[in-house]
């Protein structure tokens, strides 16, 4: 999981190596992409169907970010803790989703440039987080800092992180 992780940094980092995770995604987002507009979302089920085809147009963009997240929750021992990353990163991604839906979307459109370079400048960035993290767990320096941590942080700060 770990070693997926730092891939996933790597592509984020790399433009060339984005670019061909980009290319292994893109014929999958376009399908969904045009099968989107013929659902109907009048109904549940077709609320369902748009759901699963916008997850697929959004595979190239969100595809490394999910990947982390599941290769960091893949690497814990712990079915909460995996429950918990992956419920963070859903509220996460639907927060935006939301805030979008209820009236960013002007302002957005009207700094669509800004937000693009914004976006460029933060991927790499990601991309060393992930690498960072990922290396951090193949060497077991996250072992090194829970010992640290379990000898020097306070008992009610450690009770207070495995209590839930």
């Amino acid at each position: 999981a770990a070693g997926v992780m730092v891939l996933f940094g790597l592509a984020l980092m790399s433009p060339g190596l984005g670019a061909v995770f980009t290319r292994l995604t893109n014929g999958l987002a376009s399908r969904a992409d045009a099968q989107l507009d013929e659902v109907d979302r009048g109904r549940l089920s077709g609320q369902f169907i748009g759901g699963l085809l916008l997850g697929m147009v959004w595979s190239p963009c969100i595809g490394p970010t999910l990947g982390g997240a599941i290769a960091l929750a893949s690497g814990g021992g712990s079915l909460l803790w995996a429950g918990a990353i992956m419920t963070g990163f859903a509220l996460g991604v639907s927060t935006i989703i939301c805030v979008l839906a209820y009236g960013a979307r002007n302002l957005l459109q009207r700094r669509v440039q800004w937000m693009r370079a914004l976006s460029h400048r933060a991927r790499p960035i990601l991309g060393v987080v992930f690498v960072l993290v990922g290396g951090a767990i193949l060497f077991g320096v996250h072992h090194r800092i829970e010992v640290w941590a379990v000898q020097n942080l306070p008992y009610w700060l450690q009770d207070l992180s495995v209590r839930f």
